[in-house]
């Protein structure tokens, strides 16, 4: 699914592998399928997948000049947010979120919202550089455009509602579409 992570060099393979197994097993729970695999797949798959994204966020300040390694830090981050919120959708659509999943939402919508708003303008109190580079601004454009269909969709789910499948449906194409962006901009930021 992430090619821009099989792209990179002594990209870890096996974390590609994860996250096409996450993403499938997400896409049949939204298409109906609340069998045994792809629900295990996805409790048992996410936080193996959240955990090696987060040592890839650690890793990330030796890839890329010191003025941009908080920025490429927090992109790294995003990107296990994004998945987080397809994952957590899918648990709450099938009743198997945890006690304080809404909570843990409504802050993982509230970090990335602003952590976006920082990546393209720059925010001095965390250290974090504006977009670089157009190429790099663009493309949190589109991650921001996708966000702003996405984010209503996670803060209804978040306010304990009923969720419509359709919605989640929605949700896990954007979701890989924002992966997908966020790829792209570590690429980008890479070639700096």
């Amino acid at each position: 699914m992430s090619s821009a992570i099989a792209a990179q060099p002594g990209a870890d393979i096996g974390l590609v592998d994860e996250v096409a197994t996450l993403t499938k097993s997400a896409q049949q729970i939204v298409a109906g399928d609340r069998h045994t695999v792809p629900v295990t797949l996805l409790i048992k798959t996410n936080p193996t997948l959240a955990s090696r994204y987060s040592q890839m966020r650690y890793r990330a300040a030796s890839e890329v000049a010191s003025k941009y390694q908080n920025s490429y830090a927090v992109l790294h981050e995003l990107r296990v947010v994004s998945q987080a919120f397809q994952r957590d959708l899918c648990l709450f659509l099938t009743g198997l979120a945890s006690a304080g999943a809404e909570r843990a939402m409504i802050e993982r919508i509230a970090y990335f919202k602003a952590s976006l708003d920082a990546l393209v303008s720059g925010d001095r109190a965390t250290g974090l550089e504006a977009a670089p580079n157009i190429h790099i601004k663009i493309t949190l454009g589109k991650v921001a455009a996708k966000w702003n269909t996405l984010q209503p969709i996670l803060s209804a789910a978040a306010s304990g509602g009923p969720i419509d499948p359709r919605d989640v449906q929605l949700a896990s194409v954007l979701g890989d579409a924002i992966l997908n962006n966020l790829d792209q901009i570590s690429d980008r930021f890479l070639d700096l």
